[in-house]
């Protein structure tokens, strides 16, 4: 008995002095809400979200949580295995840091964005033109409900892709884009707009316009 309560008291000096290299430890975070690549995403808010560390592997001592803004302060913190925050509109780090038995760390995070998806329209466009012809397609009723469109990404559908900052853009589909033998063809063109989170529209709007070839005419 006395030789295994010297063997426990010297492993915790060795340990706290650091001459045993502690193995195991592991931050692990569990949340109600699944991440997808790293990134919580709420299209509905105020929405509130357990984070659970029980997962967490090793001789561990303590926890702590911190929520951070986007700017790096300090929203909250916890030092339960589990722990809730209530979210609104923003991106916010959720960070876990556990301490184990010899006083090592080791951390995990994930980030959370409140936001709802921004949508994407077409709001003019021709149906049809002729090859060679430059084209002006608009999107200025694209919208997002809770903050703004920074990028709007456009697929001409002849292989052709622009990324715009404005909802104006042009482009000019060549007599070369057309199939050979064919004097006219249909191009599905396909816009995308991204909001100032990284929020997606989802579906891409889509809009058919016909090309025809230069010697043939409507």
């Amino acid at each position: 008995m006395r030789r295994s309560v010297a063997v426990f008291l010297l492993t915790g000096v060795l340990l706290l002095g650091g001459c045993i290299e502690p193995t195991g430890l592991r931050a692990v975070i569990d949340s109600t809400h699944k991440p997808s690549q790293g990134v919580i995403w709420l299209q509905d808010y105020p929405a509130e979200v357990t984070f659970d560390a029980s997962r967490s592997t090793g001789e561990i001592i303590s926890y702590r949580w911190t929520v951070l803004d986007e700017e790096g302060e300090e929203l909250a913190s916890s030092t339960e295995e589990e722990f809730t925050y209530q979210f609104d509109y923003g991106r916010y780090l959720v960070r876990l840091e556990v301490t184990g038995f010899g006083l090592e760390t080791d951390e995990a995070q994930v980030e959370v964005v409140a936001n709802k998806p921004p949508v994407a329209v077409i709001s003019y466009a021709r149906k049809d033109a002729m090859a060679g012809e430059e084209i002006t397609f608009r999107a200025d009723d694209s919208h997002d409900p809770d903050g703004s469109i920074v990028e709007y990404l456009w697929d001409f559908g002849d292989g052709s892709r622009e990324t715009t900052e404005e909802p104006e853009v042009t482009h000019t589909y060549e007599e070369e884009d057309l199939p050979p033998g064919e004097s006219r063809w249909q191009f599905t063109v396909t816009l995308v707009v991204i909001d100032d989170l990284g929020g997606i529209s989802e579906p891409p709007y889509r809009h058919e316009i016909w090309i025809y070839g230069g010697c043939c005419g409507h």
